[in-house]
């Protein structure tokens, strides 16, 4: 007995209950002999006759998941035979129904019948270990139904020779009936099952026969209320993706993307609540939403879809259900596709009828902003569904099997879409779809005197195609409308998906594609003029936007500037603020940016600069580089010319500000310093009119009060403009004064001097270097003081700075000198001049870029699998000697080249903002095809020439390659698998022109000339394998030498040698750990000089060694020496390497708390030996000695625990020599500089702290060793 979970499982619209129908009628057809139908008896369903009995079990299937694998059908089977080893009737015959075909398994007839399986096909097979098999798979059959209402349709017509109109009447008695009887036994058990003889059906059929009048029932039809809808005549329409409305054909011909999850949905709901409305935009997916879902439950449900019906036809609907003798479990459903189209009062009516009628079912779509025309509504759920990464995947998909897009994959133009389904099939099809949907939304609005609403589109538009938004309340006061009107005007359009909210009292467009066509379609007929609208615009759009807004329609429109300029004039003059004032200069000088740039980039190819390049000349432009002397750089030289005479001229800032003399006057005196500042970057490049000069002399900021980095940044801007507005501000509070702000309130630094140089007025100034802990980044700090030095003081040309020590010598490590300036003006350039500068690469980026990030990486993949095998046979060539068909992989490989000269990644979404940074430079992508068809190969012929740096060459291909597959693959399919094979092709390479070049050979000539005797295609790896065991043999020999040596100088060691991708002393490149085993740490400070010397010989110059001592198995890291030709007592760090040889950092407790201690007394120290953290000073320096004494109190007193007993008078001489930094009488941080430097000292105090700690790390050695 089965469960009879079945019958109660989805029972709205089961392909099961169409099987069931369709079987008996090919019974009572005559296709085969069976006498009646039992549903969930012992199986899903049961034929009994003359001819035995049969078990039938069906399986549905989602069209998406296509054929059922030979798997899945197998395990179907299988569960078939098992109720049929717990039934009596053994004799039984076997059916397997499937909604789908099998993969690899003849499709049988739409029939009883089916195809029986055998041992060979791929179901038999897989179940050939069964036990039933050898007696059961001979008596199993697959039939396929995917149309079971449709084949018995065509049945009862062709038997009864009747329109299939009446078959289907008499097919949903049919079906009902068998539902009826799935439901009854559900409940009962075997022996009590009811069944549907072949006399019930001919019953049935006479009944309605008798009763079914063809005029009624075709009167619907004939007056166009409504229509059967076919879901199996194809409807192939070559332009489907181009944009049509979808129709049930469209379905049938697999044109149509699914959306399983979504249709589910819908699903669920209809056979809860027996009706639908799918809700959304037009052009979001609703009508093939509904056509699918509709689909989907047609095998019981017979759909007739409404076309001209009105509400008076409402009764001839309900009466066609009748007639078609609808049912709850064949119910009628109708169609009503986009209701809002004069359609709302016969959908109210219609589902006002049907509410109380299970036995049909209404489905429709509506556009959103038709949804308040519906009365009924609480009737009927609304879904709204919307596209989601599913069917983006699946659109695109279908879009390339049919060759209709040239994206080669689909995730970015979906997100470049933002999720709205008309922008991104527009994107990958550049099809009509969009500008048909805009042009009917527009058309409707000219139609209906919708004119609040066309306006309000005309200025969402254009300011949407450029990025900006709309202030709501200036643009209400810009179109004189009350508060009703613009509100009701709003909500339509934004639920039509015309324009969106994106802030409080803020409206923008969609989408940059959509306002782009819409503010074209709403311009096509003037008026308004394109100028109009412009200027208007203006008006409303957000402060925040105004500088997007106007940088991007001067770049769209350059003819316009008049316009757009004297718009802004007005503008600013009703509403004065110094904000949008900022902005607009910004966009102004944005516009006219990417306004020269579009003129220019034509040029270049005459010029000869490749367009990645083109950032290059822009550069040399805005550097105003004349001459460089090399020859190789006179194209990129004269594009910079070139590009300086095109934006050579009118720049309308100059002639704005003069506009706004009067009100910039009363708003530069009242401006905070941010906006100021803000203000006089705008103005970066300008040529400012001497009354706006006069104006900013005029101001009097108090340069002595207020924050020293918001004076520092309008200094410094003010500067760039006019040295001379600068220099009046800075003698009101006298330079002297302001110069005093610097020590006192910037940490560390001391007390600027003015005076004179070779290369004219300097002012200096150092930063005390205190300690790691404090200044991380000693570099920076020492920049950033020649910032705020040279911008506080105008006259200055050159800023000197360093790093200094305690004892005022330049901090440096060894002989590398940590920071020390000298710096003129001009190569220290104020932050507004990168900021523009920004704007002229995000200008040309924005050009030359690839389409997208997808369309850069596909054509780069290409072209990697392009190189790789003219490279390979070239490669091979070279190696065996054997020059064949190199003219024609040459030719190859230059055209690559060529083609790799055009690949420019794609500028991001951000670039014209006035923060871009984006760079249009060569990508490692093209460094990669750039290196590998040219240089790798001649540095692989011009051996031994140059050999250390063609190894160099390699590694940084390499790198490149490594860094090249972090780009984001996932867009077209991964990452390409020749990039893979190019590394190891270039990590060949390497080895051998290491080894050829180290010897002084061709690569031909090692080992004997191996690689003239390998097979063809096999001469790289032949040589590059030899390579590999003698490089290794060589690493294994030096790793032997440098034990050797250190037992030679009286320690045991193990030494450990890896390689380095870069030139590192002798060939093969390579460094060296050595960890040396010793008694005691005092004894290794003995004698460590002579085993250093001793080990530097064996490494050889320039290789890299790291000495560490071990007590046990214990790694003293704090105590290892590192360096090339001189070494330095740096901590080696490398734990895994260590671990490699069996040994662990030493981690003690008071080596720990010593080191702390001694940084905190370095810091108190240095604090004291350079007067710092005084009153007159920057208060975090005081904030910085109160935390180093802290630490040093804390640390101290857990430190003492370890001086018991005797060692207790070693602690008190310690505590005194402390006490005694602490009061500055010890310098103790100039000692530890000293040793920094690796100069000699015998200071006594010097002595007593190695002393100390070399007991600690003793101490903690042992500790260690005993646990």
């Amino acid at each position: 007995m089965t469960s009879g979970a079945g019958s109660h499982a989805g029972r709205g619209f089961r392909y099961q209950d169409a099987v069931g129908a369709r079987l008996i009628v090919g019974a009572w057809a005559g296709e085969f002999r069976c006498g009646g139908l039992t549903p969930e008896g012992l199986d899903d369903f049961e034929l009994e006759g003359e001819a035995g009995h049969v078990f039938v079990q069906v399986k549905s299937r989602r069209d998406r998941l296509g054929c059922f694998s030979a798997g899945e059908a197998a395990g179907f089977v299988r569960d078939l035979w098992k109720r049929w080893s717990t039934s009596d009737k053994t004799r039984s015959k076997l059916l397997l129904v499937l909604e789908r075909a099998v993969a690899k398994l003849p499709v049988g007839p739409d029939s009883g019948n089916g195809i029986r399986l055998s041992p060979s096909d791929p179901v038999g097979r897989l179940l050939a270990d069964d036990p039933h098999a050898s007696m059961l798979l001979e008596r199993t059959r697959v039939v396929v139904m995917a149309a079971p209402m449709e084949e018995a349709v065509r049945l009862i017509s062709e038997k009864l020779g009747c329109p299939p109109l009446a078959a289907r009447i008499h097919y949903g008695a049919i079906a009902d009936q068998v539902g009826e009887l799935s439901d009854h036994n559900g409940e009962r058990s075997p022996g009590s099952f009811l069944s549907l003889s072949l006399s019930d059906v001919e019953r049935i059929i006479d009944r309605l026969s008798a009763a079914i009048s063809l005029a009624d029932m075709e009167a619907a039809f004939r007056l166009g209320l409504c229509e059967p809808v076919d879901f199996l005549e194809p409807l192939n329409e070559p332009d489907f993706y181009n944009g049509v409305d979808v129709q049930p054909g469209h379905l049938a011909a697999g044109l149509f993307a699914e959306r399983p999850e979504a249709r589910g949905r819908v699903l669920d709901v209809l056979i809860q609540r027996r009706s639908a409305l799918i809700v959304g935009p037009s052009g979001s997916g609703k009508s093939g939403l509904m056509w699918e879902a509709a689909r989907t439950a047609r095998h019981t449900v017979r759909w007739f879809r409404v076309r001209s019906s009105t509400t008076t036809d409402v009764p001839s609907l309900l009466r066609l259900a009748d007639t078609f003798r609808a049912s709850i479990h064949v119910p009628v459903g109708y169609v009503i596709d986009d209701v809002g189209r004069d359609r709302a009062d016969l959908w109210d009516m219609v589902v006002r009828e049907a509410a109380g009628r299970p036995d049909i079912i209404v489905l429709g779509s509506i556009r959103e902003e038709d949804i308040f025309l519906l009365s009924e509504r609480a009737r009927v759920p609304e879904l709204r569904e919307n596209p989601d990464e599913g069917l983006a995947k699946r659109i695109w998909t279908e879009l390339k099997a049919r060759g209709e897009t040239h994206w080669a994959g689909w995730a970015e133009a979906w997100a470049h879409s933002s999720g709205l389904l008309l922008e991104y099939v527009h994107l990958l099809t550049q099809g009509r779809r969009l500008v048909d949907v805009l042009q009917e939304q527009v058309d409707r609005r000219l139609r209906e005197e919708r004119d609040s609403e066309l306006q309000m589109i005309r200025l969402a538009s254009a300011a949407g195609r450029a990025g900006a938004a709309l202030d709501v309340e200036r643009m209400q006061a810009e179109l004189s409308m009350s508060d009703e009107q613009i509100g009701r005007a709003l909500k339509r359009l934004i639920d039509e998906h015309l324009i969106r909210e994106t802030g409080e009292a803020r409206i923008g467009s969609l989408h940059l594609i959509r306002a782009t066509h819409l503010f074209e379609i709403v311009h096509r007929i003037p008026p308004p003029t394109i100028t109009s609208t412009i200027s208007r615009t203006v008006q409303c759009v957000a402060t925040e936007d105004i500088e997007s807004y106007i940088a991007r329609t001067l770049a769209s429109w350059p003819a316009y500037r008049a316009n757009l300029v004297q718009a802004l004039k007005q503008r600013l003059r009703e509403q004065p603020n110094l904000r949008e004032i900022t902005s607009a200069l910004r966009g102004l000088d944005r516009g006219r940016i990417a306004t020269a740039v579009a003129e220019w980039l034509p040029e270049l190819e005459r010029l000869g600069v490749p367009t990645t390049q083109a950032t290059s000349a822009v550069w040399f432009a805005v550097a105003k580089t004349e001459e460089l002397g090399i020859d190789q750089l006179k194209p990129l030289l004269d594009a910079a010319q070139l590009l300086r005479a095109k934006f050579h001229g009118d720049d309308p800032r100059p002639s704005l500000i003069q506009e706004l003399r009067t009100e910039l006057t009363t708003l530069l005196v009242a401006a905070s310093w941010v906006d100021l500042t803000e203000f006089l970057a705008a103005l970066s490049g300008a040529n400012i009119p001497q009354e706006i000069i006069d104006i900013l002399s005029s101001l009097h900021p108090d340069l002595l009060r207020g924050d020293l980095a918001a004076v520092q940044a309008l200094l410094e801007t003010v500067c760039h403009i006019s040295t001379e507005v600068a220099q009046n501000w800075v003698d009101r509070v006298g330079q002297d004064a302001l110069l005093q702000r610097v020590s006192a309130e910037t940490p560390w630094a001391s007390k600027p001097v003015l005076r004179r140089e070779p290369e004219g007025f300097a002012v200096t100034a150092d930063i005390f270097y205190i300690s790691d802990r404090s200044q991380p980044n000693i570099h920076d700090e020492v920049v950033a003081l020649c910032r705020r030095l040279l911008a506080l003081t105008p006259s200055a040309e050159l800023v000197i700075s360093s790093a200094i020590d305690p004892d005022g010598i330049p901090s440096r490590v060894g002989d590398y000198t940590l920071a020390s300036k000298r710096i003129p003006r001009a190569n220290l350039p104020p932050k507004a001049l990168p900021q523009r500068n920004r704007r002229w690469i995000a200008a040309v980026a924005e050009r030359v870029g690839a389409q997208s990030e997808t369309h850069y990486l596909a054509t780069g993949k290409d072209l990697l699998d392009r190189l790789i095998k003219p490279l390979e046979e070239i490669i091979d060539g070279v190696l065996r000697s054997k020059a064949q068909n190199w003219r024609k992989h040459l030719d190859t490989l230059g055209s690559i080249y060529q083609a790799a000269r055009l690949l420019a990644r794609p500028a991001n979404a951000d670039h014209l903002t006035s923060a871009g940074t984006a760079v249009a430079s060569v990508s490692d992508l093209q460094n990669i095809l750039f290196q590998c068809s040219t240089d790798l190969i001649r540095n692989l012929i011009n051996l031994p020439e140059h050999w250390a740096v063609s190894t160099w060459n390699c590694d940084q291909i390499i790198d490149q390659i490594d860094r090249a597959t972090q780009e984001p693959w996932h867009l077209i399919s991964g990452v390409p698998p020749a990039l893979t094979r190019l590394r190891d092709l270039v990590g060949f390479l390497r080895l051998i022109i290491g080894e050829a070049g180290s010897q002084n050979i061709k690569a031909t000539q090692l080992f004997g000339g191996i690689g003239k005797k390998a097979d063809r295609k096999n001469a790289l790896r032949l040589v590059a394998a030899n390579v590999e065991v003698s490089v290794e043999s060589k690493l294994k020999r030096l790793q032997r030498h440098l034990e050797q040596a250190a037992v030679a100088t009286g320690f045991s060691a193990k030494a450990s040698v890896r390689r380095v991708n870069k030139i590192s002393g002798p060939w093969p490149f390579a460094e060296a750990l050595v960890v040396v085993s010793v008694d005691s740490v005092f004894d290794w400070m003995k004698r460590v000089d002579t085993l250093l010397e001793s080990l530097r010989k064996v490494a050889g110059d320039g290789r890299q060694l790291i000495v560490v001592p071990a007590r046990g198995s214990f790694a003293v890291t704090s105590l290892s020496f590192s360096g090339v030709s001189s070494f330095f007592p740096i901590p080696c760090s490398d734990a895994d390497w260590l671990d490699s040889l069996g040994f662990r950092i030493l981690e003690g407790k008071y080596t720990t708390l010593f080191e702390h201690l001694m940084t905190a007394l370095a810091e108190v120290s240095a604090i004291h030996n350079f007067n710092c953290a005084t009153k007159d000073r920057a208060s975090a320096e005081r904030e910085a000695l109160k935390h180093a004494l802290a630490d040093l109190d804390h640390t101290a007193s857990e430190f003492e625990a370890l001086f018991l007993g005797e060692a207790a008078r070693y602690w008190e001489d310690f505590k005194i020599l402390m006490e005694n930094i602490r009061e500055g009488k010890i310098n103790f941080a100039r000692i530890i500089r000293v040793l920094m430097r690796g100069e000699v000292t015998a200071a006594t105090e010097t002595e007593a702290f190695l002393a100390m700690r070399l007991f600690v790390l003793e101490f903690d050695a042992l500790t260690a060793l005993e646990v």
